[in-house]
């Protein structure tokens, strides 16, 4: 067997495994937020004073939270890459994952990434529901899982919000209403 061969045989065999070392950190890279439930390239907050450390901007926060809801929030996503948005994650009280998501784009009018709100199926949409002194958008939507739910989209200022929850209409509407910045 030629010497040549043989040199050409482990430096086909580094690579490969060179390869495969580099595939394995890949994947152990989606481990943590995998295993976490958290989308991959957010950050994570579990306070809301660490969300806001983090940002450099005070979130806008409800003041009131139906029965069925969970306070404080149990998490914080921020999608890093502008425009920035964060995802504020309210508990279930009855042992769902999330009762309701509160999404704000930070200083710029955008949607939030699909990263931190997942796309649903929009069953039916409503523009012009009445918020005070601005009008929103209201969407009718099924979850993968097939769960029903509600979203109620406006800007406000230099920010997009979108609020999702999968209880009753009126309740969201009250807690779109008690959205501010001071605290409950």
């Amino acid at each position: 067997m030629s010497p040549m061969l043989t040199v050409t045989g482990a430096v086909r065999s580094c690579l490969l495994l060179a390869s495969l070392f580099a595939l394995g950190l890949k994947g152990a890279d989606h481990l943590p937020s995998l295993m976490a439930g958290t989308p991959y390239g957010a950050r994570v907050y579990w306070t809301v004073a660490d969300a806001e450390a983090g940002i450099g901007s005070r979130l806008w926060l409800p003041t009131s939270v139906p029965p069925s809801i969970g306070w404080p929030p149990a998490r914080i996503d921020v999608w890093p890459e502008p425009p920035v948005s964060v995802a504020v994650h309210f508990p279930a009280r009855a042992g769902g994952k999330d009762g309701l998501i509160l999404v704000q784009s930070i200083g710029v009018r955008a949607a939030a990434a699909e990263a931190i709100l997942p796309p649903v199926h929009v069953l039916m949409t409503v523009d012009d529901v009445p918020l005070g002194e601005r009008t929103g958008t209201m969407t009718r939507a099924l979850a993968p899982g097939g769960q029903l739910l509600h979203d109620l989209s406006w800007d406000q200022g230099t920010r997009h919000l979108v609020l999702r929850y999968a209880g009753p209409v009126e309740d969201l509407l009250q807690v779109a209403a008690s959205l501010g910045r001071i605290r409950p």
